[in-house]
């Protein structure tokens, strides 16, 4: 992060700033009519930025093309899918059309001619290497990575670590020494009464762990949060016991997640599992374990309203020193409130306040001169860049003799 002069007076943390989101979803270009073009548009007219979608390659070429113009024309950035591609199908089975000046005779060949194409696309974030590994994947998703980037260097190549098996720092702590962006998934509205502090509480602490290990190991960060319900995935209930009790996040409670994952980590982007979940599938792409969902419009307000809330403001704190000498008839005292702080932002109003309320003085350090023996009332209210207001008061008490020459 740049950083400019300022002056003493204000001088803060930067305030947090909402970084790009995005959503994953599994929608088929190539069984798509529109190529998926319909349901780009609606995020991009949210605000989301970013689609992993884990079904863009597959099909013919052309398809993942057209996807690819599509996004870029909504102003959407694509993560690639790579894992399912080279972890779980054929490059072949899943891309049976590629051209025939692809020359690709083995799965090196074909990886190599995908991402020399999609690396020149301008929709191209980078390429998803690895969902949920284990330790004992390390090794392969190391020499993964290692191939995509040696075929696209410029590019990013991301790593989600499961936050819900081991916790935000041991989900990517042994996949540090990889070249690659780290990740973690936070999931954590299951059963419980709406809006609990424990969601951001588990929040939080992935964030935050998830954070600790990219920053030692130089990595850019992301975190994939909750916009599904566990009862809808028949496969995620069975194995976490979370089932048909669960419910989808209130809007209050991916707001919560949000503010969590900024205020205790540093996502370069926030992922939202999952678009497929939240507004539905397209037309014959819903595969029979996972739920298509009752309540789209409610579930798409939800994640709209929390993911776009404007970011919480922490008041300043009003802090000043003062310090006396005797002048000619008078106490001279001059005030210094550059102690002040705001922790999300910068001071940008001072008012000092003096007998009987009126106001003396809007600099952060002032003097003030006390011709009356006797207490003295000196107030300090600040004001940060979001109108934020925080006071201090202090009493001076001036004897005779300091009036005296």
């Amino acid at each position: 992060m740049r950083r400019g002069r300022r002056s003493r007076a204000g001088r803060a943390h930067a305030a947090p700033t909402l970084p790009p989101q995005g959503v994953y979803d599994t929608c088929s270009p190539a069984r798509s009519p529109d190529h998926c073009d319909s349901r780009l548009r609606r995020i991009s007219d949210a605000g989301f930025r970013v689609v992993q979608n884990m079904h863009a390659l597959g099909g013919d070429l052309s398809d993942v093309l057209a996807f690819a113009n599509a996004a870029h024309a909504h102003g959407i950035k694509v993560i690639w899918s790579l894992n399912s591609a080279a972890h779980r199908t054929s490059l072949r089975d899943l891309m049976p059309n590629l051209p025939s000046r692809c020359r690709c005779d083995d799965e090196d060949a074909m990886l190599a001619y995908l991402i020399g194409v999609l690396r020149m696309q301008p929709a191209t974030w980078g390429y998803y290497i690895a969902d949920e590994p284990t330790p004992a994947d390390h090794d392969s998703v190391a020499a993964f990575a290692a191939r995509v980037k040696a075929l696209d260097p410029y590019q990013e190549r991301l790593i989600m670590g499961c936050g819900l098996c081991w916790g935000g720092e041991k989900s990517v702590d042994f996949l540090s020494d990889i070249d690659a962006t780290l990740g973690t998934d936070a999931y954590p509205v299951h059963e419980q009464a709406p809006d609990q502090p424990a969601v951001a509480r588990r929040v939080a602490y992935d964030a935050a762990g998830l954070q600790k290990i990219a920053d030692r190991a130089g990595r850019n960060a992301v975190i994939a949060l909750q916009a599904w319900r566990w009862g809808d995935s028949h496969y995620d209930s069975e194995a976490t016991g979370i089932g048909q009790a669960s419910r989808f996040p209130t809007r209050r409670e991916i707001e919560m997640q949000r503010n969590a994952a900024i205020t205790h980590g540093r996502p370069e982007l926030i992922l939202w599992f999952t678009l497929n979940q939240v507004i539905g599938w397209e037309p014959g792409q819903r595969p029979w374990w996972w739920a298509e969902p009752a309540d789209a419009a409610q579930r798409w307000a939800n994640l709209v309203g929390g993911a776009f809330a404007p970011l919480p403001n922490d008041p300043p704190t009003a802090r000043f020193t003062l310090h006396t000498r005797r002048g000619r008839h008078a106490l001279r005292v001059r005030l210094n409130g550059s102690r002040s702080r705001d922790p999300d932002g910068r001071i940008v109003r001072f008012r000092w306040y003096g007998r009987r309320g009126r106001q003396v003085c809007r600099r952060a350090r002032c003097l003030l001169r006390l011709r009356r023996s006797g207490r003295h009332r000196v107030k300090l209210v600040v004001a940060d860049s979001q109108g934020a207001k925080a006071a201090r008061v202090r009493w001076i008490f001036v004897s005779g003799a300091a009036l005296r020459d």
